[in-house]
């Protein structure tokens, strides 16, 4: 049997979506003197880097995945927003979408 692989010497995952991919990249965080598994998802929003950490790769993945979907659908806007601005960002367009919608019927 292999002996399992160090997470500081994976391969990054990569997720794509059309154009765009992120990267999922493994590493280690060090504190205390205990080491624990850390995943930094890694993707350019206009000219911007954006590095983000998590300590679980199932939530790394979500995260990327909802991030290229976004970034695919040209949501990159929302991006920039905390979660509570995103909610009310979201619930504003599909009012007024509603009230284009009206109008033109």
């Amino acid at each position: 049997m292999k002996p399992k692989t160090p997470l500081f010497q994976q391969k990054p995952t990569i997720i794509q979506r059309g154009s765009v991919s992120i990267k999922i990249v493994p590493g280690q965080q060090i504190a205390g003197g205990k080491t624990y598994p850390l995943f930094t998802l890694v993707y350019h929003l206009g000219s911007q880097r954006v590095r983000r950490r998590f300590a679980d790769f199932a939530e790394a993945k979500l995260e990327a995945e909802l991030v290229a979907t976004k970034m695919t659908n040209d949501e990159q806007e929302a991006l920039k927003l905390g979660a509570s601005r995103q909610i009310c960002s979201v619930t504003k367009r599909g009012l007024a979408a509603r009230r284009v919608g009206a109008k033109m019927e």
